[in-house]
């Protein structure tokens, strides 16, 4: 029997070889689907990131929303802790009132209305028909209650009363007329500094208490008209405020 070896290992070579390139083959084949699945999860993973960052986005905005309401309030509640506790809140036309009975100089009583953010204050001054028909056609926020002997200012702020109470007594001791604050635009230039400088406010109270204390000749009202306004003795917190003080 002759065998040839030649042959043989031609064979075992070949057998060998295809083994080889099938191994080759098998190992590319498993390249490319690893490939395949790692771009895959990696596309996942961007959809994924992307998703969350915009919950994230929107979460944020909420969380800011919310920080940024609180903070309104808190300035509200702010204003609002100086002049103690209410004495009554109730609801008036679609408003919620807080009322303050005050002792402390310049103002009387006092009604915030939470729903348009807007304050009440009275001064205890009597202003005649005639200074007062003047005064409301340069703030139709301003009303008198014969009752109490208030001047009712609706403002947005105690500054903003401040100044105002500030030049109506001004007119009722005949120091200014309504012409020489209009033409000299003194309510906003008052309010400005009341603003800009604590001292100026300070200052500004001593004077409108001075005034207050030295009232010895008040003017006697018409009782033939009652001065206090049918929105004022409906409603002496509401109305529109002066919008050039502001």
């Amino acid at each position: 029997m002759n065998i040839n070896f030649k042959n043989n290992y031609q064979i075992i070579f070949l057998v060998i070889l295809s083994i080889m390139i099938a191994f080759q083959i098998y190992q590319l084949f498993n390249e490319d689907n690893k490939k395949e699945d790692d771009m895959s999860s990696e596309s996942s993973e961007i959809e994924t990131y992307q998703e969350t960052e915009s919950i994230s986005n929107k979460t944020l905005k909420k969380i800011s929303n919310i920080k940024e309401t609180k903070l309104n309030i808190s300035k509200e509640t702010n204003k609002l802790m100086k002049y103690g506790q209410p004495i009554d809140i109730f609801d008036d036309n679609g408003s919620r009132i807080m009322f303050w009975k005050l002792n402390n100089n310049p103002w009387n009583n006092l009604y915030y209305n939470s729903t348009k953010n807007t304050f009440t204050f009275g001064l205890n001054a009597t202003l005649d028909e005639e200074l007062l028909q003047q005064w409301t056609k340069v703030i139709p926020n301003i009303g008198f209650n014969k009752k109490d002997n208030n001047v009712n200012i609706t403002t947005e702020d105690e500054e903003s009363a401040l100044a105002v109470a500030n030049l109506i007594l001004s007119t009722i001791h005949k120091e200014l007329t309504i012409k020489e604050i209009t033409d000299s635009n003194l309510l906003d230039i008052s309010l400005a500094k009341i603003r800009a400088h604590p001292l100026v406010k300070t200052k500004i109270l001593e004077q409108i208490n001075e005034k207050l204390s030295n009232q010895t000749d008040k003017v006697k009202s018409d009782h033939s008209m009652d001065l206090a306004t049918s929105k004022m003795n409906i409603d002496p917190y509401g109305g529109n405020e002066f919008s050039f003080l502001l």
